[in-house]
């Protein structure tokens, strides 16, 4: 079950968000999940029937690309039995909660809706301010929801937003602990901020996994992710390993136009600081929308030096990290197979104008980092 930050409730994160199971705003979570809409989308999914919704998750396994939804049926497999099947319908036990937008970044892959420090540009860009579609009292009304569930929740994962700066993230933890309810906690987080109250309540929960959004490493990470600084990130890494030894570190990456030349030094970057130690933990997701950041605006002649720089860095790559060149082979293979399924070459112009007003009202130049894209930013 995912709530977003307007009340929306969704299947989880992956789904399309034109289509919402229910709302918040006019109705509870136990009406919602007892409703007809979940009860279709269960008896489809038994059925074995391919969900529209899932569409981005099919998509990444074409790639070769461990799903959401593949992750998920590993995940619970063991309960699918047939007795769970025939038994009356259970409280959720997976939650995916996002109580607001509030965001210290400002990423050039992120929208409004999902960062309050991306309402000054919007305005500046499209000359109108952005109305979010939810408030505190929304929150509050989401708070209020799934405070009941939290019993018989077993994983928990949070997102934004930014959760390590949410109150609302706070409580649940706060009211976990005062129950002594422990159940796994996984986050979508950019990993800029580790608030001192959530290290000492990690403490408390014996299975943690922080999934650090991370586009790119030094000058070009800083970027693409706007209040990203790589010396923090790489101080946050060794603070939680230091106070939450346990917790499970991984990467999430959102390739992009931006990173996608970039993508090779990003890998042997974390695995040279010591922010990984496996690509196994390298998550890389394909932007989708908008088209004009998406990979495939890349010209025949552009998508042939990407080749060529590919197979350049795992010749060396292979050398230096013997265990891992598999892995790394298999990540850059997955992004030019996906970028040579489409042509949006089209959108180039979209992205040329969205990328010198930022660059403009952010007082950056683009050209200054990413040489391999001069004749796209001209």
């Amino acid at each position: 079950m995912q709530v977003s930050p307007n009340g929306k409730m969704h299947s989880c994160c992956q789904t399309s968000f034109k289509n919402p199971l229910g709302d918040l705003n006019k109705t509870s979570i136990e009406n919602i999940w007892q409703g007809e809409s979940y009860k279709t989308l269960r008896e489809s999914m038994r059925a074995g029937n391919k969900i529209s919704d899932c569409e981005s998750c099919f998509l990444q396994e074409d790639l070769g690309i461990t799903s959401l939804r593949q992750w998920a049926n590993q995940e619970w497999a063991s309960l699918i039995t047939d007795d769970f099947l025939n038994a009356p319908l259970q409280k959720p036990i997976y939650l995916d909660l996002r109580f607001d937008n509030k965001c210290n970044f400002k990423c050039r892959s992120c929208t409004p809706h999902y960062s309050t420090n991306w309402y000054a540009d919007y305005k500046q860009i499209k000359g109108e301010e952005f109305i979010p579609e939810f408030n505190h009292d929304t929150a509050d009304k989401i708070w209020t929801e799934i405070e009941p569930l939290l019993s018989n929740t077993q994983k928990i994962y949070f997102a934004g937003g930014e959760p390590l700066i949410n109150q609302f993230h706070l409580r649940t933890l706060k009211h976990l602990v005062e129950i002594g309810k422990h159940p796994a906690l996984v986050y979508n987080t950019n990993f800029s901020i580790l608030p001192k109250e959530v290290l000492d309540l990690w403490g408390h929960f014996p299975n943690v996994m922080i999934c650090a959004s991370l586009d790119g490493v030094e000058k070009q990470g800083e970027y693409i992710r706007s209040g990203f600084k790589w010396s923090k990130f790489t101080q946050n890494k060794s603070l939680l390993k230091q106070v939450v030894p346990n917790a499970v570190f991984k990467i999430d990456f959102t390739l992009s136009i931006y990173n996608v030349f970039h993508l090779p030094h990003t890998l042997k970057t974390l695995l040279t600081e010591g922010i990984l130690q496996t690509l196994n933990d390298f998550t890389l997701k394909p932007l989708i929308d908008p088209r004009y950041l998406n990979v495939k605006i890349l010209t025949t002649n552009e998508r042939a030096d990407l080749k060529k720089k590919y197979s350049s860095f795992l010749a060396d790559f292979e050398y230096l990290f013997p265990k891992e060149s598999l892995r790394a082979h298999d990540i850059l293979t997955s992004v030019l197979d996906y970028i040579e399924q489409d042509d949006f070459s089209n959108d180039r112009l979209t992205f040329q104008f969205f990328n010198r007003k930022l660059d403009i009202l952010r007082n950056e130049k683009s050209e200054d980092l990413f040489p391999e894209l001069q004749k796209l930013i001209f």
